[in-house]
């Protein structure tokens, strides 16, 4: 686990990047991938693609009531 950074990014369209980069290193052999993504419009959705769920109560899931998702069920054989 990395903590949060002690001072704020700089400001700039690229000030968020470059502290992550600082924090987290230039990401030589690890590979940065979206892990869950929100949208509102046209339809709420949220879906994290590495537990495999989805689910429309966006307003739920913001609030903090992750009960509503299901974990992916494990193929067997």
């Amino acid at each position: 686990m990395i903590p949060q950074p002690i001072d704020p990014a700089e400001p700039g369209s690229d000030g968020l990047r470059q502290q992550a980069l600082a924090t987290l290193g230039d990401g030589a052999g690890t590979t940065l991938e979206i892990v869950r993504r929100y949208r509102e419009e046209p339809s709420p959705l949220a879906r994290d693609r590495v537990r495999g769920w989805r689910t429309g109560r966006l307003d739920r899931v913001l609030a903090g009531d992750f009960d509503l998702i299901a974990p992916r069920e494990e193929a067997s054989g």
